[in-house]
This record gives structure tokens, C-alpha cells and sequence, in this order.
């Protein structure tokens, strides 16, 4: 989740949160560069003064719906038809309709070890900009981890996927992300894979929408209605 792991999430939580938040990680460390755009995803880069590691960033509007997006990322088993190189999702932790621990499992190009995470995912509504933020971050030390022998563990710094309904039938989406995969592979390999992967995501998420029919519970829809334009 490439290495970007936890943009898929699995339950959200509604709180009040200003959109500048979702980016508030990439505050004071650097400034946004353009490197590509595709199918109106543009995709952006930033240099960390902390890390070899590139932070990425892509927005674009997609043709799926805010039920289509939350269902999408609701459904732990369908994630691995879209997701790239998602393996494994499994709830450690219900906490609640709107928040939960989770244990992924990434597969990376051979002769890579396979990467795990466990991460805390909550969904926030931006109530200045009408819109949904879903945060995920690693948990270190956490009682219910699996401790997989086979596994390297990575490291989310920050994960941030804003959605922003146009009409019922489009979303403004944003994502930025930096996430270590950890292990001994040369930074300079990381980066060139994790730059492809935002496109692929938001495409990902884009083809999973025409394939369901979102079913929410009722946290999801008052999600939905708050972010509807009026």
C-alpha cells in the first residue's frame, strides 16, 4: 500500500475535524511536487528532512458514490479483489460501527518478505468542508498482534483519505500517505514502487464501485447525508 498498506479501512468514527487535518502530518516538513497525471488523478511527491522515504499524495474525482466508498472500505473481504497487493484483512478489534483495529498482510515483489501492520482506523466528517477523512495509523505493542514469524513489520506514519462528494454519483477524493515497509530494501526501490501506487488505489477503488451495491448501516448513512452537497 507497492507499500502503501492501511488506505483501505475497515470501521470509521464520526467526529468533527477541519480538512487542513487530514494533511496536518506534511505540515512544516516539506512542500508538494507534481509527477504525474493519468485519467485526472494527479499525483504528487514530498522529500521528508526525517526520511529517505518519499510522502506521496493523489487526488482526482471518480465515478463512485460516498455509499459506494464507504462500503468499499467497510467490506474486509472483498478488499482483496481491488486493493493492491493486499494479502490478508482481519478485524483485531471492534471498537465500534466507526472504529477498529486491523491486521494486513502486504505481498511485495520476489524475493521480499511479505509485510504486516497493525493499524488504528477511524473515520472523521470535516464538518467546515462537508467532506469524510478517513486516519489510519500503525499501533506498536499492541496485545492481540499475531507476531507472524514470516513477516517483516512496517510502519504507517500517517495514512489520510478524504472524501468529498460532487453528486451521487462522483467523489472528490484525496489520499496522502508515508509508510515504511522496513527490511532491507534500498529506499531508492521503495520510492520507485510507491510512486505508482496512489493511481492504482483510486482507479482500484473506481472499478470495485461499478461491481456492488452499497448496503450501509446507520452510522454510514448519516456519514453519507452529512458530506452530500445540499
Amino acid at each position: 500500500m507497492p507499500f502503501p498498506w492501511a488506505l483501505t479501512f475497515t470501521i470509521l468514527t464520526l467526529f468533527s475535524l477541519n480538512l487542513g487535518a487530514a494533511d496536518q502530518f506534511f505540515q512544516s516538513k516539506g512542500s508538494w511536487t507534481p509527477i504525474s497525471e493519468k485519467e485526472g488523478i494527479k499525483v504528487f511527491k514530498m522529500e521528508l528532512n526525517n526520511s529517505p522515504l518519499l510522502a506521496l499524495k493523489a487526488h482526482g474525482t471518480i465515478k463512485a458514490s460516498i455509499e459506494s466508498l464507504l462500503y468499499i472500505f467497510r467490506d474486509v473481504k472483498g478488499s482483496l479483489e481491488w486493493a493492491p497487493r493486499l494479502e490478508k484483512r482481519r478485524i483485531l478489534k471492534n471498537i465500534s460501527e466507526s472504529e477498529a483495529v486491523v491486521y494486513e498482510v502486504r505481498k511485495l515483489p520476489w524475493p521480499c518478505q511479505r509485510r504486516d501492520l497493525i493499524l488504528h482506523n477511524k473515520l472523521h466528517f470535516d464538518k467546515k468542508n462537508k467532506a469524510l477523512v478517513l486516519v489510519t495509523k500503525s499501533l506498536q505493542n499492541y496485545p492481540g498482534d499475531p507476531k507472524p514469524e514470516d513477516m517483516v513489520r512496517a510502519h504507517l506514519s500517517h495514512s489520510a483519505i478524504t472524501m468529498k462528494p460532487v453528486n451521487d454519483k462522483e467523489t472528490n477524493v484525496e489520499v496522502t500517505i508515508h509508510v515504511d515497509p522496513r527490511g532491507n530494501i534500498p529506499s531508492w526501490i521503495v520510492n520507485l514502487i510507491q510512486i505508482n501506487w496512489p493511481y492504482r488505489f483510486i482507479k482500484g477503488m473506481e472499478r470495485r464501485s461499478f461491481l456492488i451495491k452499497p448496503v450501509l448501516g446507520p452510522e454510514l448513512l448519516n456519514f453519507a447525508s452529512l458530506a452530500k452537497p445540499n
